[in-house]
């Protein structure tokens, strides 16, 4: 299965790196093991990565899938939008208990009062990294931005879960990645 995380670097490309992530995280609407639904981030570009993300993601069209336009389409079917759905009110509950540590959503849930199984894109930041959301399989669009303070930090985090099926590492700093090889 996958829990899978893409690893922004001080160093990093951020154009890229957003690229990427909204790449790996709304393709197939985040219905598949390889995508992505953990982007931890060094607190060097944190701020500026974060903002750009979140500004990257709310652009996002979700609609029919049949259109140029739409960049998500529908959920598979009720059941796995009632499961994604079931997360981000997860998100909700620990956005609410965890405000001083930071947590909050930088894109927030939406109802999309539309037949069907549309679920819009969600990015949240300052969950706890042992969490459900950042601990198990979502299967949809839901994204979680952690925090990291090197790259050490930010490797520990990536490989804290039992999954391992895939991951990315944005950096321009030629030992760091050889140290995840």
């Amino acid at each position: 299965g996958g829990k899978n995380a893409i690893i922004v670097d001080a160093s990093a490309d951020i154009d890229l790196a957003i690229k990427v992530v909204i790449g790996s995280f709304s393709g197939f609407g985040g219905q598949k093991c390889s995508a992505c639904s953990r982007v931890i981030v060094h607190k060097d570009i944190y701020p500026e990565f974060t903002r750009r993300l979140a500004q990257a993601v709310a652009a996002l069209s979700v609609g029919d899938p049949r259109l140029p336009s739409t960049d998500i389409g529908p959920l598979i079917d009720e059941a796995a939008k009632e499961k994604v759905e079931g997360y981000i009110e997860q998100a909700r509950q620990l956005v609410s208990e965890n405000k001083t540590s930071g947590a909050r959503f930088l894109v927030e849930p939406e109802d999309m009062h539309v037949p069907g199984y549309f679920v819009r894109p969600v990015v949240v930041e300052g969950l706890p990294v042992d969490c459900a959301i950042n601990q198990e399989e979502i299967f949809g669009p839901v994204l979680s931005i952690i925090r990291a303070d090197s790259f050490k930090d930010a490797m520990e985090i990536a490989n804290g879960t039992q999954y391992a099926l895939t991951g990315g590492i944005i950096s321009r700093t030629p030992s760091h990645l050889e140290m995840a090889r």
